[in-house]
């Protein structure tokens, strides 16, 4: 896990998740009438996504203990290489 694009970030499949939905959202804008139901959507999904990835730390932390930590030591940016 510590190559390749988990070796970059611990959750690299969100990202790309949350681009796709807010690029949706700003193709929708280019109407003339915004639609919110896009806008909605994009809401929705990084609220799931923001929750899921949380969740998802805190449940490999209880599951693999000691080599969740050795693993956040080796990888240490959690969704945006280099920032965060």
């Amino acid at each position: 896990l510590t190559s390749g694009f988990w070796g970059m970030c611990r959750h690299p499949n969100y990202m790309p998740d949350m681009i796709m939905a807010f690029a949706w959202w700003l193709n929708c804008t280019a109407h003339p009438i915004v639609p919110l139901v896009p806008f909605g959507y994009v809401i929705y999904f990084w609220s799931m996504d923001i929750h899921r990835f949380f969740r998802d730390e805190r449940r490999c932390k209880d599951k693999y203990g000691d080599d969740w930590d050795k693993y956040v030591q080796a990888v240490p940016y959690c969704l945006i290489p280099g920032v965060w």
